[in-house]
């Protein structure tokens, strides 16, 4: 995801929702800088005070029924890719070639 945002007159940068919800932050949170001057760029990451206490904090659990829907996309998408490879496949074997096979 990329984003053009204005930086205002005081200097601030609003970060946009999307941009805090990757971070896992809401407003009054720290972020951390890292400039590389050398490419002249700044990445942010979340600041935190205590990395082991946000690692103990609950994480989303998903429910079996979203299993079973992730699981149900993949196959069919698995299938989608194999029917494909054999509809290409068959395409290459209709052209005559005596010598394919030796």
């Amino acid at each position: 995801m990329a984003t053009t945002q204005k930086i205002d007159s005081d200097g601030s940068l609003r970060l946009p929702p999307e941009a805090l919800a990757a971070l896992g932050a809401e407003p009054g949170d720290e972020v951390k800088l890292i400039i590389d001057t050398r490419r002249k760029s700044v990445r942010i990451e979340r600041h935190s005070e205590d990395p082991w206490a946000d690692a103990m904090k609950e994480k989303p659990s998903h429910d079996m029924e979203d299993l079973f829907a992730q699981q149900k996309r993949r196959e069919a998408e698995a299938d989608d890719t194999f029917q494909k490879r054999l509809r290409d496949s068959k395409k290459q074997d209709d052209d005559p070639k005596p010598d394919k096979w030796r």
